[in-house]
């Protein structure tokens, strides 16, 4: 391998004035003690040591003004210059490397400290640090048969692309291996099977055996598909009989996917292994049924809820996967605005009342619950809670799952969980009145109460429990104040781009030209699967309780005044705060838009088990013109 000298690198630098030869006499000399110092840095790679590495570490500062620091960036653009080659910085959202990394394996990258960044439909622009070594841009020729044109970057932005981009790629690809695992393991199911060819009947009473649920192609399948929907950052798992074929769909960052179609015959001895798995009543075809089990995942305790209900062709199942990771996070990463944080943090700290948690199914409550309790359990206070059934087993929380059938239910609970001394009590949902008034009551005895309520926004909690049976004079004396959630999907940092609406859009949301200036939206990425969204942030509406708000539940006024009141005493709306988030460049319009007008944007449902080269790179025919735009 040509490698760069430092002589050379030091006469391009005094062209350029950034060194005189007092410097570079200096350099010289103490080469050997710089290079043999950074061998002995931890994470230094020996092998990949270059001049630019030793001018680097001496923090030498320029001949031309003695006060800038000649910087690798300074370096590489003086280099740049001389060899009259592009300079490129890589910005891995802003160029097409990662899904160009499967044209060089990653060992040779490494060893070439090369990079892929751009290409055209005969060239390769690779990014180097040494353009000299013919050796390592000839062997580039012959494997990819492309003309291959060098640009100049930093190294450390190459070994940082090397390190991101083939740790997708390696994550792509055992991924893959476990969905191909899956389908052979199907196929496998489905050509043993003597009921694959039956006729699904209507209400599910296909005839299946037991030992079905045991096969060892069906193990391995249900395994397989939870690893590969584990490693898909699935939140939900759904397998939905059809009248001929089952459905597969996986629930990710909020949105229902299609992953694959199953034989009928498949499906239900399937839904047996869940059955089992759960310790459901295998038998039982009638009822909907619940049940819990446990799934390693990369060394986490994965807890998996499990849910069957009849329905026409057979039944239902939908698996919840449940991870610590996500479901116990700091409370400052949820998606509060500083302003709600500190409010927040505030309301927690109260020593009685009741706080509730408000929003539709799948907006983030229990890991708000969760989160809170794990922050206040820091304080050396006693926190209980009340569950039916327990959403996460956690040592740091007493937990309680309530047993109805044995006459342990929520009014039983409550009576003897006072007499444990807790501090602050979890209530996992109020669902009726008895749940409600007894929440109230605990609330008044002295104890901060925690709990659940499925509405949309915070007034509409208050009214809800009105409508329940609360008395009015006991919801205004316990509720201190209702914090109302939603979900938005983020947008995926690694494809983001900036991107203008339409004039639709912007009429909808009442946006003007100015304030569109940060908008960005994923244009579709390996990571990301193609959707151009990455994971979720929360939108918060924090609701706390005033007299003249405590005055308008008293009277039992409506949900429509008490928002009024709200927005007039300076709450942020969730509107107001899905409008920031989106103005932050966080989230888009169209998610905007999904969760305050109820407005979906279509997408493809159809999940891609598979990205390739094909489905993501744009290529250009016009060499100069791709040039222009990348460089």
């Amino acid at each position: 391998m040509t490698s760069l000298k430092l002589e050379f690198v030091c006469k391009v630098l005094q062209q350029h004035k950034l060194l005189n030869e007092q410097q570079i006499q200096t350099v010289l000399q103490q080469e050997s003690d710089i290079r043999a110092q950074l061998k002995q840095q931890a994470g230094v790679d020996v092998n990949t040591l270059t001049a630019i590495d030793v001018l680097c570490a001496m923090h030498l500062v320029s001949a031309a003004d003695g006060q800038t620091v000649l910087s690798e960036e300074l370096i590489m653009r003086a280099l740049a210059a001389h060899w009259k080659l592009p300079f490129l910085r890589i910005e891995l959202n802003k160029v097409e490397s990662c899904k160009l990394a499967s044209k060089i394996s990653a060992p040779f990258a490494r060893k070439h400290a090369i990079f892929p960044v751009s290409m055209s439909k005969n060239m390769l622009f690779i990014a180097v640090v040494n353009p000299l070594n013919v050796e390592m841009l000839d062997t580039l020729r012959n494997v990819t048969k492309m003309e291959i044109r060098p640009v100049i970057s930093l190294k450390s932005d190459i070994f940082h692309a090397i390190e991101e981009c083939y740790k997708i790629q390696e994550a792509e690809k055992a991924s893959q291996k476990h969905f191909e695992g899956f389908e052979a393991s199907v196929s496998a199911a489905s050509a043993a099977s003597k009921d694959e060819t039956a006729p699904a009947v209507p209400g599910g009473m296909t005839s299946v055996n037991a030992d079905d649920a045991n096969d060892a192609n069906i193990v391995t399948a249900v395994n397989l598909m939870l690893q590969y929907a584990c490693e898909q950052r699935a939140s939900e798992i759904h397998l939905e009989p059809r009248q001929f074929q089952s459905q597969i769909r996986f629930r990710i960052d909020g949105m229902l996917y299609d992953v694959k179609q199953i034989p009928q015959g498949i499906h239900n001895n399937m839904l047996m292994r869940f059955k089992a798995l759960g310790g459901m009543n295998i038998s039982e075809k009638r009822k909907a049924q619940d049940g819990r089990t446990h799934f390693s995942f990369h060394g986490r305790d994965m807890t998996l809820r499990i849910s069957t209900m009849p329905m026409t062709f057979g039944e239902k199942v939908m698996i919840r996967l449940l991870d610590p990771i996500l479901l116990l996070r700091h409370v400052e990463t949820l998606g509060f605005s500083d302003e709600q944080y500190a409010q927040y943090r505030a309301l927690i700290s109260r020593a009685n009342g009741i706080l509730l948690i408000a929003g539709p199914t799948g907006s983030g409550k229990t890991t708000t619950l969760y989160s809170t309790l794990d922050a206040l359990a820091e304080r050396g206070i006693n926190v209980t809670t009340l569950e039916d059934p327990v959403e996460l087993p956690y040592d740091r929380f007493n937990q309680i799952a309530l047993q109805p059938g044995v006459g342990f239910d929520f009014e039983q609970a409550v009576k003897h969980l006072v007499r444990q001394s807790p501090d602050v009590i979890m209530i996992g949902e109020v669902r009726d009145k008895q749940t409600a008034d007894n929440a109230i009551q605990t609330a008044l005895l002295g104890h901060l109460v925690f709990s659940t309520l499925h509405t949309y926004d915070a007034a509409s909690a208050l009214t809800r429990l009105v409508k329940m049976g609360a008395e009015p004079f006991f919801v205004e004396s316990a509720v201190i104040a209702v914090i109302a959630q939603q979900l938005l999907r983020r947008v995926c940092q690694h494809c983001a781009q900036p991107y203008r609406p339409s004039e639709q859009d912007m009429a909808m949301l009442q946006l003007s030209s100015e304030q569109t200036g940060l908008l960005r939206k994923g244009k579709g990425c390996m990571k990301c699967r193609g959707t151009g969204y990455l994971g979720q942030t929360g939108v918060f509406e924090i609701l706390e309780m005033t007299d003249e708000l405590r005055s308008l539940v008293h009277d039992n006024i409506g949900v429509s005044m008490i928002r009024e009141t709200a927005a007039h005493q300076g709450v942020k709306l969730l509107r107001d705060m899905a409008m920031a988030k989106m103005l932050e460049g966080q989230t888009t319009v169209e998610e905007v838009l999904r969760m305050t007008a109820g407005i979906a944007t279509p997408h493809s449902a159809r999940f891609k088990t598979k990205i390739t080269l094909s489905d993501e790179v744009e290529r250009s025919d016009d060499p100069a013109e791709l040039e222009a735009v990348s460089f």
